[in-house]
């Protein structure tokens, strides 16, 4: 089951690396272990650095620990220099993002996969709308990238851990105060990259690779992709081969969510996808 896992997460940040949200995964051994071993038997592993105390941000500055974010968020996507014309043609222009401590949901403007995803996280389980059609599809499967076995984060410690170096700059972004912090390592940043983060709220877990019949995957885009244990990033600007993105958050609303929003509306009907 171990080496299964290993495979399934290398499979999804190598498709974020393809995406340009991360870096090429080099191949990592499983830890020995026969078949017949239980789960509770244990393997040799690498030992992870420690979490950020309690009370510290992803930076490890003494911060007040967040509230977790209920509400949505919307992200709009800029990008300049040499190839910004091409990272149109495959980025959505506009994110809306939205969280509770059960789901997830997740509405794309342009880009390769347009519609709406939604994420229970209780069941492990998703669908996609297609409003303009009023189609629903049942996704084949869903791996929580935060929820992996803690030996497969051991052996991909780079892909998991985001070490950031806090900078004097600050901004008030949608009325939240934030930081600028320089990404110094992270799996789903390649270039040059800062993150701006606020310390008033932490945004629940979303990191999801989802798969469909018809070999479409769907995984949360930057900036959620970014692992923090605390705080919530507001802006993400990387810079790789001249080209500069950026995500910005445009609105915030951390009104509660009716469960109904992410419902399935009830017109809709449900679209079978074939295996390509």
């Amino acid at each position: 089951m171990l080496r299964a896992h290993i495979a399934l997460t290398l499979s999804a940040l190598f498709a974020l690396s393809l995406l340009g949200c991360g870096e090429p995964v080099a191949p990592a051994a499983p830890p020995s272990a026969s078949p017949d071993e239980g789960p509770s038997a244990e393997a040799p592993q690498a030992q992870p650095e420690a979490p950020a105390a309690e009370g510290e941000s992803a930076s490890g500055a003494s911060t007040p620990v967040g509230t977790p974010f209920t509400g949505t968020v919307t992200y709009s996507m800029t990008a300049e220099g040499d190839e910004a014309k091409l990272v149109a043609e495959f980025t959505a222009s506009r994110l809306d993002l939205a969280f509770t401590p059960t789901h997830y949901r997740q509405q794309e403007t342009g880009g390769l996969t347009p519609g709406i995803l939604i994420v229970d996280r209780s069941a492990s389980s998703a669908v996609r709308l297609f409003p303009a059609q009023r189609e629903f599809a049942r996704a084949g499967g869903v791996q929580d990238l935060d929820a992996v076995d803690p030996r497969v984060k051991a052996l991909l410690t780079r892909q998991f851990e985001t070490k950031l170096e806090a900078t004097d700059e600050t901004a008030t972004i949608c009325g939240y105060e934030t930081r600028k912090h320089k990404v110094l390592s992270s799996g789903f940043v390649r270039g040059e990259g800062y993150v701006w983060i606020t310390d008033a709220v932490t945004m629940p877990r979303c990191r999801f690779d989802v798969g469909f019949r018809d070999e479409t995957r769907i995984i949360s885009p930057l900036p959620v992709s970014i692992p923090l244990t605390r705080g919530m990033i507001l802006k993400v600007a990387v810079t790789e081969r001249g080209t500069t993105v950026t995500w910005l958050a445009t609105e915030v609303d951390a009104d509660a969510l009716a469960p109904t929003f992410f419902d399935v509306p009830s017109d809709y009907t449900e679209r079978v996808l074939d295996s390509k």
